[in-house]
């Protein structure tokens, strides 16, 4: 594992994240909405729709995985994270959201790759409402191959606005 302070990072906001669904006895039962926006959201990526993608999300994005996605990225974070952990924990705090347009521009392609397209098909999805307002869309991985030694379960977070539900957050946690 290269970059162990991001993913312990991920981990931590994965399991706040579960925590809190569940301490708000979250509903797994999907509304007819829910399931609306969750098939919109999968047409979009899966057709490369940008400019739906923008209309279907906030103006910003909560976005872990796009601090580290490319190998500059990941050096960056690891040479802050050895320097002083605080600082490298603070630093994604603040660097973690994203502009939708710019994660159109730089993080779109390397995170809606075609194999986690071709797997969406193989995968466990569960839907956890938080509230009325909020759900949360879980895509677990397909079992690794004998070549990957990890794979990434994918979450995916709606809120309610005046237009219906808009992403407002993605993020990935490392499974064994």
């Amino acid at each position: 594992m290269q970059n162990k302070p991001l993913l312990y990072f991920s981990i931590c906001c994965g399991f706040f994240l579960w925590t809190s669904c569940n301490n708000q006895k979250a509903n797994r039962k999907v509304s007819p909405e829910q399931q609306a926006t969750w098939n919109t959201f999968i047409s979009v990526i899966q057709s490369n729709d940008k400019e739906r993608f923008e209309k279907i999300s906030t103006r910003t994005l909560s976005c872990l995985p796009c601090l580290d996605n490319s190998d500059e990225e990941r050096e960056e974070l690891q040479l802050l994270a050895a320097e002083n952990k605080h600082a490298h924990l603070q630093w994604i705090s603040q660097n973690k959201y994203v502009y939708t347009k710019a994660f159109l521009d730089q993080d779109f392609a390397l995170l809606f790759t075609p194999k986690f397209l071709a797997n969406l098909s193989k995968t466990s999805i569960t839907f956890t409402t938080v509230n009325k307002n909020n759900f949360v869309v879980t895509v677990d991985p397909p079992p690794p191959s004998s070549t990957e030694k990890e794979s990434l379960q994918y979450t995916f977070g709606f809120t309610k606005k005046e237009e219906g539900f808009k992403l407002t957050n993605i993020n990935t946690l490392s499974t064994p």
